[in-house]
């Protein structure tokens, strides 16, 4: 769990856009079984259990949100406390956080953030 954490952290050094933090937060779940398609406008999810690729609905992401923002108030600033980042660091990262949440309870940019989605999980065609 730290190794996944101390990848997130990296996500809030370099990016100030809520949206694309989430985007990279969950590209890093989802690993390399999610892409889209930006030729066809198409999301295809692997489906290791059938070893093939399927249609993927964008608006799992959407409702996934939530569970990050989750995941940033518990486990990641339980990381935080423990890590060795600089004090000023972990005191910039919280604020981030709690501003995060903030942000994706009550002014969310639903379309923003699928727009950041598709440029975190584009591959190249």
């Amino acid at each position: 769990m730290d190794s996944f954490c101390s990848k997130i952290v990296e996500f809030f050094r370099d990016n100030d856009c809520e949206e694309t933090i989430i985007a990279l937060t969950l590209r890093e779940i989802f690993l390399n079984d999610l892409i889209y398609i930006s030729q066809t406008n198409k999301w295809q999810q692997y489906v290791s259990k059938k070893k093939e690729w399927s249609h993927f609905d964008i608006q799992k992401l959407v409702q996934s949100v939530p569970k990050v923002t989750t995941f940033y108030e518990k486990d990641l600033t339980n990381y935080l406390y423990s890590s060795k980042l600089q004090s000023i660091e972990t005191f910039y990262i919280k604020k981030q956080i709690k501003a995060m949440v903030a942000h994706a309870n009550d002014k969310w940019n639903t379309q923003l953030f699928v727009e950041k989605c598709k440029e975190c999980f584009r591959i190249a065609s």
